[in-house]
């Protein structure tokens, strides 16, 4: 037994020596007391840092189209490392180019994960997503001003209805440019606050911008949000309300259909606002505009939003239900404030005398044509006596 343990160690000893030689032969440095050692090159930064991007990006790809949650939000982009070496080439003169390279692709990862990082605490911060109260009341503010806007271009669309074809189809437009562009610009901006792509101020949103955002939305609220894009550029305001619906209701916001009562209190507070602003305003194409708003909705009882340049439509719709002189008036006024601004746009001696003339001869007539709006009941009796 001692012999063969004798035997078994000599044996492991002299297999371990064989492959040690093979080993020094193969790698190319020959062997005896003349080899040469030939070290294996190790992989360098550059090299090692490019391999982990790629693995990274390929799991971030491969586990982003399994998961659905990884695919609804996108990474905030930071500096290229191309751009880095610009800043620090700006700030390091001196140093070498090589030297430069390397540390630009060194800072790319780390500041790029703290921009991030950053970036998105700040956000959460003013979005209110920090915690799941301040979520909820945002969704509430949210829901307010969503059902606000909703029930007020119902209420507009009642009145656009009581008009012909073409004044009706122009009244739309401009509602689906202006109220219904709102109330959109809010859902979308909401909706891009969760991929981390809101603005500030959702008015500032322009038909390009919208539809970047929509195509950067996740599938699900995507076409809905797209249909109601594509609504605003049409020229009936039911088609909105459908595609709005829909939208509302994927995004979980409820729209509360308003009572009778609720309004009859909407219509009255629009036209108080109607007549403080008639009443504070003194230039006379906007005293024209107010007050033929204002009388169409005392007339009929629904409330119009409409342009300056539709005055004209309003005007002629109002004389089927004013007093002959009443309508005369409104025509003459508005025959003046065309003539004004003409004279205004071609400035030459003669034009500005008249301009100032009829200037003059406007202001004079802005207290009947406020009285006519302010005071309908009064006006229609003197009319009468």
């Amino acid at each position: 037994l001692e012999d063969m343990a004798a035997g078994g160690k000599g044996g492991k000893k002299d297999e371990r020596r064989k492959k040690a030689a093979e080993g020094k032969t193969s790698g190319g440095g020959g062997s005896g007391y003349g080899a040469r050692e030939v070290k294996t090159k190790g992989k360098s930064k550059k090299q090692k840092r490019r391999e982990a991007e790629e693995e990274e990006a390929a799991a971030t790809k491969s586990s982003g189209s399994g998961g659905h949650s990884r695919a609804r939000h996108q990474d905030l982009p930071f500096m290229t490392v191309e751009e880095i070496e610009n800043v620090l080439q700006e700030k390091l003169p001196d140093c070498d180019e090589g030297f430069i390279t390397e540390l630009a692709e060194d800072l790319h990862r780390p500041l790029t994960k703290s921009y991030q990082e950053v970036a998105k605490s700040v956000f959460l911060a003013s979005s209110g997503g920090g915690s799941g109260a301040a979520r909820k009341e945002t969704h509430r503010d949210l829901q307010e001003k969503v059902n606000g806007l909703w029930t007020n271009v119902k209420l507009f669309e009642k009145g656009l209805k009581l008009f012909e074809d073409d004044a009706q189809t122009q009244l739309a437009k401009h509602l689906l440019k202006t109220l219904c562009t709102d109330v959109t610009n809010i859902l979308l901006n909401f909706v891009a606050s969760e991929q981390m792509m809101s603005v500030t101020d959702p008015k500032t949103i322009t038909i390009e911008m919208r539809s970047k955002l929509i195509s950067s939305l996740p599938e699900h609220i995507k076409e809905p949000m797209n249909r109601l894009h594509t609504s605003l550029a049409g020229k009936h305001v039911d088609e909105l309300l459908l595609a709005l619906e829909t939208v509302t209701e994927e995004m979980q916001v409820m729209l509360k259909k308003a009572d009778k009562k609720k309004e009859r209190q909407l219509v009255f507070n629009h036209r108080q606002s109607l007549c403080e602003e008639l009443g504070r305003e003194e230039e006379p194409a906007a005293v024209l505009h107010l007050a033929v708003l204002l009388m169409f909705q005392h007339l009929s009882h629904v409330m119009v939003h409409a342009p300056g340049r539709c005055v004209p439509l309003i005007i002629g719709y109002l004389e089927q239900h004013l007093p002959r002189e009443q309508h005369a008036k409104l025509v003459n006024f508005q025959d003046l404030v065309i003539q004004c601004v003409k004279a205004k746009q071609h400035p030459g001696d003669d034009t500005e005398k008249d301009a100032d003339n009829l200037t003059t001869m406007l202001h004079r007539l802005v207290p009947d044509i406020k009285d006519m709006a302010l005071k309908p009941r009064k006006a229609s009796t003197e009319q009468e006596d």
